[in-house]
């Protein structure tokens, strides 16, 4: 295929045609970038559920939760992007490598029950916390999050 036949096309439409016509391809590469990521995390985390012991389904989780207008604020620092939605997965090992490197420290390897056993708890004392204001605080909590 000779090069200057994408002259006319913009780089993104060059790359929808690509990814169109490599499906599989990129999936292959999706999941080859997911595993390298998780393998680094494992090795620089740890493989054992720091909770439980044990070594199957093992989950990365925040030690220090933050919320999702803090994560926002440093996403929006760190990228320069003041403008427009962001949007935040929750998954290290789909996270770019520099925020990876930036939150290691923060990470624990937790197995998959004992992590929903820590998010329910969290959950659940944050209902609890809030359920105890009296209504206009409530109020004034939940519109300041829009």
């Amino acid at each position: 295929m000779p090069k200057n036949e994408y002259k006319d096309k913009t780089k993104k439409e060059y790359q929808q045609e690509w990814k169109s016509q490599n499906r599989e391809r990129q999936r292959q590469l999706q999941r080859d970038h997911y595993y390298k990521k998780k393998e680094y995390l494992l090795e620089n985390v740890g493989r054992v559920c720091v909770s439980c012991g044990s070594t199957k389904n093992i989950e990365f989780d925040h030690i220090m939760p933050r919320t999702s207008s803090e994560k926002e604020k440093q996403t929006k620092l760190r990228t320069g992007n003041t403008s427009g939605n962001i949007i935040w997965n929750k998954r290290p090992s789909s996270m770019s490598w520099e925020c990876i490197k930036k939150e290691i420290t923060d990470l624990q390897p937790l197995c998959n029950d004992c992590h929903r056993k820590k998010s329910n708890a969290q959950l659940s004392a944050a209902w609890e916390l809030f359920c105890s204001l009296s209504l206009e605080e409530q109020t004034k909590l939940t519109y300041l999050q829009y």
